[in-house]
């Protein structure tokens, strides 16, 4: 039997006739891909380099904004080093703020050419309370200026500008900013705590004539609605009236009694985080001596 040879022709697939494919059948399409699946997972790992170029974006605006506050804090605290070497050179050299001034080192005349608001000095032994304290012609200057006159958000503590000179009047107010690093008046909140006030419970206030010592008899919080800011009473009775409100108010249990013809002042500082609440401590001016 005779072996059959195919023959190639033109145009010929080179396939046996049964194997070739029928004729006029549409083109074989590329086997088609999950499009959807694709889709979602670009759309997920673009939505992930979103949100990792927002946390850099925000983590640099953040450290941006520590390093400002730091830079801030450490001018202040270099000018207010200044100041110390001003009000007591032989005290204040090398020390930094620290317990090294006393009423008879302050120098309020070198103060006063360096700023003639000054009007009294105000420390506290192991605390950072230990400033110069101004009278100026508004209450908003010094929310935003040094001693020395720096724009600069630690501020200056400050007299009421309603408050007479000499904290002649019934009540003198004090205000102060509760900064962050802890300097400024931002101790005055631990007076929430009765052992706080049991190992603080005085400060020392310096004028150009003479010292008193600040015997703390009350501390709270307050409404900025409340009246616990009160610098003019009708008679000594109602100045006495309005200690003894303050005193059933406190946070603190004290030994301190004000009486009729007391001069107090009030220490003022904001709550962090609430607009409408401050933080007050209250306390009763006793003579010590007049400043050398």
């Amino acid at each position: 039997m005779s072996e059959e040879k195919y023959v190639y022709k033109r145009g010929d697939s080179g396939l046996p006739a049964a194997a070739k494919p029928p004729e006029n059948l549409p083109p074989k399409l590329p086997e088609a891909k999950n499009t959807a699946k694709t889709v979602k997972t670009n759309k997920r790992g673009r939505l992930w380099l979103v949100l990792l170029l927002a946390c850099l974006v925000v983590f640099a605006v953040s450290a941006g904004v520590l390093v400002s506050y730091w830079l801030q804090y450490r001018a202040a605290q270099v000018a207010y080093d200044d100041i110390y070497a001003v009000a007591a050179p032989a005290a204040a050299s090398g020390a930094g703020n620290g317990d090294f001034i006393f009423s008879e080192d302050i120098d309020f005349d070198a103060l006063a050419k360096m700023n003639p608001d000054i009007a009294a000095w105000l420390q506290q032994p192991g605390t950072k309370i230990n400033y110069p304290v101004v009278h100026g012609a508004d209450n908003v200057y010094y929310l935003t200026h040094l001693f020395d006159g720096t724009s600069n958000p630690s501020g200056t503590l400050f007299i009421d500008s309603g408050n007479q000179p000499g904290f002649a009047g019934k009540n003198t107010i004090i205000y102060g900013h509760n900064m962050l690093d802890g300097t400024m008046f931002s101790s005055l909140e631990r007076y929430q705590k009765q052992d706080y006030y049991a190992a603080h419970p005085t400060m020392q206030l310096t004028t150009p004539e003479g010292g008193c010592t600040v015997e703390i008899f009350a501390a709270f919080r307050a409404s900025v609605e409340e009246d616990a800011w009160r610098t003019g009473f009708a008679d000594d009775g109602d100045f006495a009236g309005w200690a003894a409100w303050l005193a059933a108010k406190s946070a603190i249990a004290t030994d301190v009694e004000v009486a009729p013809g007391d001069r107090v002042i009030t220490l003022s500082t904001c709550v962090n985080n609430d607009d409408d609440a401050r933080f007050l401590v209250y306390g009763r001016l006793a003579e010590t001596g007049a400043a050398q």
